[in-house]
């Protein structure tokens, strides 16, 4: 006796990409830099670059010197970036209390050209995850037998992005597999 069942499915996974990874590529990229604002008038020098999550939200922590010295606090939201396979921080803005403090005292940064500056360094490439995990699949959805009398073939149709978690430790990336699962019984 043979049994056949055709199946579609729908695989999450999670990808962990932790925040000192997010501060490490933002300082290979913005720490040490300078940027001018005011036809140079007005000068800071990125020192540091502290990464962490509040809420849903991604705080980016910059230390400063130059014609602010301090730390400017930046928040924005994590999302997936399919055209470039890569996750990134948008619609950043500064946080309230800095804002009201730029807004007082370096009225020259609060406009967002700082922000549109910083926005690009904190893009982290998923493609490889998305390789790793595609041939993962295939691999375990391919003449695989679970037992002598249960054998799994299936192929994967559609590899995509689902949503992005903000966690204490970095940032949670669940990517969806959906596919097609046939499952072959027999002997039973």
């Amino acid at each position: 006796l043979v049994d056949k069942m055709d199946e579609k499915f729908e695989v999450g996974m999670v990808t962990d990409i932790p925040y000192a990874q997010l501060r490490k590529i933002a300082m290979e990229q913005a720490g040490g830099k300078t940027y001018e604002f005011n036809d140079g008038k007005q000068k800071v020098t990125v020192l540091d670059i502290e990464v962490y999550g509040h809420g849903n939200d991604v705080v980016v922590a910059t230390t400063m010197s130059g014609a602010l010295n301090g730390k400017v606090y930046i928040k924005g939201k994590p999302w997936y970036d399919a055209a470039s396979t890569s996750l990134k921080i948008k619609d950043l803005d500064f946080d309230l209390d800095t804002k009201d403090k730029l807004l007082k005292t370096a009225n020259w940064m609060a406009h967002g050209k700082f922000l549109k500056m910083m926005e690009p360094y904190f893009t982290v490439s998923v493609a490889s995850q998305l390789e790793e995990a595609k041939k993962m699949i295939k691999e375990n959805l391919t003449g695989n037998s679970m037992n002598k009398n249960v054998r799994l073939n299936g192929n994967l149709s559609e590899l995509s992005p689902g949503p992005i978690y903000v966690t204490p430790g970095g940032l949670q990336a669940v990517i969806l597999a959906k596919g097609k699962l046939d499952i072959q019984v027999s002997g039973v």
